[in-house]
Parts: C-alpha cells; structure tokens; sequence
C-alpha cells in the first residue's frame, strides 16, 4: 500500500506488483468476506470502498476531517474511521453512509475492534457453556468438540411478528456452533429488567425453524422471576427472539400487497391489548425506529411523505378503522426493491417494538 497516490496490488505467488488503484490511501481495511476494500483518504477526508474483484471504486463516503484509520466489526456491517479532530465515524457498510458520529477526548489515531467471543464446546452428556446473555445445556451427547457464539441481531428481523406479540429490542439473538451433538439443547436466556411480574409471565420465546421456514414458539421449561431468566429447549440454532404476548399491533393494510417503488404507502395499524380491545389514541403516540430490508438486513431510517409525520410519529386519526387508529405516510423513494419491515416504538417505551410489513417493486 503505498502512503499517497495509489494502493499497490501484489500477487503473493510471484512477489510482484500487478495492479495499482488510484486512491489517496493511508489505511486500509478488508471486509470479512474478502469482498471490498475499505481505504482511508487522509488529504480528501473521506474513504473510498473498493470492489477487489473488479478493483474499481464503488463508493467515496465522506468522513470527520484528516482521517487516519479503520476497523470493520467482525460481521462486516459496521466501519469505524479515527480522525485527528478526535472524531470517530461510524459507517454502515450496507448503505455505505455515516449512521453515527462519537466524540472522543483528545488526538483518535488508532483503533481495533475485539473479535467476537467463542465459548468451547466440551465431548460429552450434558455439556453446559455459559455466556454473558445466556447459557445452554446440551442434554444428548456432544460427539464432536467446537465453539459457540452469540451474535445480537436487529430484533426486526423477525420479518412479520405473529398476531399477539410485541418483540424485545433487546433479547435476539443468533446462535452458532460447529460441534456436533445429538438430542435437545436447553438454553437459558438472561431477561433485562425492570420487568413487572405480569410481563414476565407473558414472555415466550420465538425461534425461526429452519425447517419449516417458519417462526414458532419454544417450549419453556422454567421461568425464574428472583433471577429474570427464562429456559426453553430447541433442536436447531437459528435466530431467537423474546417476545412479549399483551399489547401488539394490527395492520388495518394489506401487508402482502406489493407497492410501486417512488410511490407513498399509507402505513396504517392499531394498538391492541390481549383481548384485542383497540386502546390506541393520541395521548399513545407510535414513533418509527427503522425500515429493515429483511432479505440482505440492510435498514434505514424511515422516510414521511411531506410534514404528515413530524418527528417520525405516526399521526393518530379518530377515523381510522373501529375507534381509531395510527397513520404513518411512508416514502419509498429511497428504497430498493423488496420486502420490508418498518419497526417502531409504543410512547417513550424502548423495551419491545412493534413491526409490520410492507413491499415495493
């Protein structure tokens, strides 16, 4: 890598320069799928995103000014770029924009990310492996040692969220492992508080079977309130979401009904109790968190049709379905084709969200 003018390409095998990418660069970084580049342009103040199959520049991104390093969170989807102004840039590297920018005390030069943690997985019957977030008890038998790993995921995207439930904003997770065992796996999963006891005794945990494509709910095999945890058995690692059955939302649209991109989709939906009694109102208000392209897990933030929506509130209108409802006139000009899920808020509440979906071709 050369300090300015260009990014030397060498071929490994012969030990000689065949390439050379006209960036300014001063640091660079390679996604963890081997796929882009990622070099920091000290002098230009932005970071250029190079394809390296083709070695074409796909992207410039603006960063803070005089920028001198970067570091790319394990699964790829976050980039942060140190500044000599102290500022630290964060980028999502699906849109390839600045989501978040973090002061910091003094010169940021350099940086790294630590690498996400992995749990060995002992030979044996009923192989217990504690983590932070949870703990999970391999009641057959582990026949092949391996690792586990924990990895948050956007609680969006559980995609459209069965009639009933809201989801933590918090508590979803995927699972990983590569040993191999036989028969059921307990897992036991940590619950944020404060929780009301009435709450807890609704949470369920949905878990998407690989199988069938489609979400269910766990067996739970215990629920301690003392020690907010609550056990449920599985056979398969896939995505695990809490949920909460209670308060949860009804789409008065179609959901399935596929909008044409550019256009204004008219997002309209009521908040209902378990007795799905209609209790929205304006002294309730609904506030848009994120749109989630479920397929490639790309979000953005969500987008109003004119001031109908100021501050990424739905409007309440007393007209809408039975007793009234919520509106959100959602943009889609700055999507792309697919299926999505627009995730918000109940009031000043950030411990479950709603979500429901729309699609734009």
């Amino acid at each position: 890598m050369a300090g300015v003018g260009s990014i030397q390409v060498i071929d490994t095998a012969s030990q000689t320069i065949i390439d050379a990418i006209p960036v300014a660069a001063t640091a660079l970084a390679i996604s963890p799928d081997g796929n882009r580049a990622y070099s920091v342009n000290w002098s230009q103040g932005n970071v250029s995103v190079i394809d390296i199959a083709t070695k074409a520049v796909t992207a410039t991104i603006p960063v803070a000014i005089r920028p001198v390093d970067i570091a790319l969170t394990p699964d790829g989807t976050r980039a942060y770029v140190t500044a000599e102004n102290s500022d630290v840039s964060v980028i999502d590297t699906a849109s390839n924009t600045i989501i978040a920018t973090v002061p910091i005390v003094g010169c940021s030069r350099r940086l790294a990310i630590t690498p996400r943690p992995m749990w060995p997985v002992a030979i044996g019957s009923n192989v217990v492996v504690k983590t932070p977030k949870l703990s999970l008890d391999f009641a057959g038998v582990v026949t092949a040692a391996g690792t586990v790993n924990v990895v948050p995921t956007d609680p969006a995207t559980i995609g459209l969220i069965p009639g009933g439930f809201s989801v933590s904003s918090t508590v979803a997770y995927q699972i990983n492992t590569n040993a191999i065992f036989t028969g059921p796996v307990s897992i036991t999963f940590k619950i944020p508080g404060p929780i009301n006891a009435n709450d807890f005794d609704n949470l369920q945990i949905l878990h998407f079977n690989s199988g069938t494509g489609q979400l269910e709910t766990l067996p739970l095999l215990a629920s301690d309130f003392n020690n907010l945890t609550i056990t449920v058995t599985t056979t398969s690692f896939s995505p695990f979401y809490l949920t909460r059955k209670g308060l949860h939302v009804s789409a008065l649209y179609d959901q399935t009904k596929v909008s044409k991109l550019g256009s204004t989709i008219p997002i309209k939906v009521q908040i209902l109790d378990s007795n799905n009694v209609n209790l929205s109102s304006a002294s309730m208000p609904l506030v848009a968190r994120a749109i989630k392209l479920i397929s490639t897990n790309t979000d953005n933030t969500p987008v109003t049709s004119g001031n109908a929506n100021p501050d990424d509130n739905f409007r309440y209108d007393p007209t809408i379905g039975n007793g009234g409802g919520y509106i959100f006139n959602l943009s889609t000009k700055s999507l792309a084709v697919g299926k999505y899920s627009l995730s918000f808020f109940l009031g000043t509440n950030r411990s479950f969200l709603y979500a429901v979906q729309f699609e734009v071709r």
